[in-house]
């Protein structure tokens, strides 16, 4: 997976959010179908989520 600048005016597809993206999440060797267009401040906030559960997965992992 990888996350690349967008080259091209698109509008956020996270929710309802009216920003224009300027990122798209891409699996990588699928293709422009399968990528994600995404603003700044929804990756900040969606990085911000994903990092409160990674953290909380490597707490519950070494207590076991």
């Amino acid at each position: 997976m990888e996350i690349v600048n967008l080259k091209l005016k698109s509008h956020c597809e996270i929710g309802v959010c009216k920003n224009l993206a300027e990122y798209a999440v891409r699996a990588k060797k699928l293709g422009v179908r399968n990528e994600i267009h995404i603003c700044k401040e929804c990756l900040a906030e969606l990085n911000k989520l994903s990092s409160k559960i990674l953290k909380q997965r490597g707490r519950d992992e070494q207590s076991r």
